[in-house]
């Protein structure tokens, strides 16, 4: 019985991948592309955004009221009917998509931004990281 389950998923698996992608999440990846990127410019600057490195997260309250408002732009963008119908891969995709978006939406109400540290860091962790992972490549990352 289990290999006839396992058998099953697998077949699955490569159903859903052959399935050619129709792009109508194209949008809404791209979306989130930009914003996990400005919400964590230490992790862009590491892979290779030499903007990023000459800023960090901004944390301010307006900063916050439009990381709340592009959050619920990309929860909408998602109930659009091309979307709702995707099968495959990118029913997968959309499926983390919104249960990544609606973790990220959820949080925002507990207000994490005034926390001064997270459990088992202290306030100099995101410098000290920057420091540790920033491997300048040419005389402009290291300058910023």
């Amino acid at each position: 019985m289990r290999l006839s389950t396992a058998l099953a998923f697998c077949l699955a698996s490569v159903y859903a991948s052959a399935q050619p992608a129709n792009g109508a999440l194209d949008p809404v990846v791209q979306a989130y592309t930009r914003f996990a990127r400005a919400q964590d410019p230490v992790l862009a600057a590491e892979r290779g955004d030499v903007d990023a490195a000459t800023r960090w997260a901004d944390d301010s309250p307006g900063a916050v009221a439009d990381r709340r408002q592009a959050l619920k732009a990309m929860a909408g963008m998602l109930e659009n009917p091309g979307i709702a119908a995707l099968t495959g891969r990118e029913a997968l995709e959309r499926d983390w998509l919104r249960w990544r978006i609606g973790v990220l939406r959820e949080g925002l109400d507990f207000d994490p931004e005034r926390i001064n540290f997270v459990s088992g860091d202290g306030f100099w962790t995101v410098a000290d990281y920057a420091a540790l992972k920033t491997t300048p490549r040419s005389t402009a990352e290291a300058e910023a």
